[in-house]
């Protein structure tokens, strides 16, 4: 989860006055019907339709990436339409943080570092079983290179947008967004590197820790390394209980001090 190291027709209106003749396939046509309105009626029923009804099955993970584009185009124009059968949104490819998040079932959740003193937050997750967030190196690119794009416009030099913070907060997004939904679900949170370590606060892992503390009410007061060799985060301390009986934990019921 880090930084490298270094981390929607109506049904198409016919006029049904006239009595319909067949063509030489046999289909009924309006023989009142202008060329023009053929042509109409004939773009209206071949476009795809998509109703209400519809988009609690829809399913993005067997669509196309066409499909994915169309369906995200759809769901942005009509973002009241798309809920899931529980009710929550539906999320578009961008937000969907299913590829990204391994090992999801777990009862636990690890950020670090990666390769700082010899060990990789998302191996050592891996060995643990921990859940962890790690994008494909390939569609991180890609994303950062869009985002910069976005940027570029105001900035001299793709170095400048790096430093942009709008930037930063926009590449960090995806990470937050899966560790609000790991605190939701009450995953305890580990980290590989010692959070309270000045030396370690560098690339994302602050802002992932800054999350962390935020959505659970807690401080470095309650991070200790455990027998295990990794660092914990004692959700069940005073602190955290200020605000907090049992997880899931909703940051709207506190207000950080």
């Amino acid at each position: 989860m880090s930084d490298e190291y270094g981390d929607t027709n109506s049904e198409p209106s016919v006029d049904t006055s006239a009595e319909p003749v067949s063509d030489s396939c046999g289909d009924s046509v309006s023989d009142t019907a202008s060329g023009e309105d053929l042509n109409a009626e004939a773009q209206q029923t071949e476009a795809p339709e998509i109703i209400p009804e519809d988009t609690s099955s829809y399913n993005l993970d067997t669509a196309s990436d066409t499909e994915k584009a169309e369906a995200e185009k759809f769901m942005t124009d009509n973002p009241d339409l798309f809920t899931t059968s529980d009710g929550s949104d539906v999320k578009s490819p961008e937000t969907d943080n299913n590829d990204v998040v391994h090992n999801p079932d777990s009862d636990s959740f690890m950020t670090g570092k990666y390769g700082k003193d010899g060990i990789f937050y998302n191996e050592e997750a891996e060995k643990r079983g921990d859940s962890f967030y790690q994008m494909d190196p390939e569609k991180y690119a890609e994303l950062e290179q869009n985002t910069i794009d976005k940027y570029l416009e105001n900035h001299i030099s793709e170095a400048d947008v790096k430093k942009d913070e709008d930037f930063q907060n926009e590449m960090f997004d995806a990470n937050r967004k899966a560790l609000e939904e790991s605190i939701d679900k009450g995953q305890e949170q580990v980290f590989s590197h010692d959070p309270t370590d000045p030396e370690n606060l560098t690339g994302d892992f602050p802002k992932e820790k800054e999350v962390i503390q935020d959505l659970t009410g807690t401080s470095d007061n309650d991070i200790y390394k455990g027998e295990d060799g990794v660092y914990h985060l004692d959700s069940d301390s005073s602190v955290a209980s200020d605000y907090h009986d049992t997880p899931p934990y909703d940051p709207k019921e506190y207000d950080a001090e």
